[in-house]
């Protein structure tokens, strides 16, 4: 069994991808219904970098310490 919050983000994340592309049978050839609403457009660099299931270490502001500069996530 998965845990909720990852069903969740899993579904939302589905969604995501479904709404950026254009349906060949929507209202508009071109335009994709995310883009018809909200006005965004995909970004490779800020959608595209990471896969949805991996683990990666992430930049955390820090001073000069010997605190964690990186978290999991």
């Amino acid at each position: 069994m998965l845990p909720h919050r990852l069903i969740v983000e899993i579904v939302s994340n589905a969604v995501f991808w479904l709404n950026c592309f254009p349906h060949k049978e929507g209202i508009h050839p071109t335009l994709s219904p995310c883009t018809i609403i909200i006005g965004s457009k995909i970004d490779y660099n800020k959608n595209c970098k990471l896969q949805f299931d991996k683990y990666v270490q992430v930049h955390e502001k820090h001073n000069n310490t010997m605190l964690p500069r990186t978290s999991g996530q």
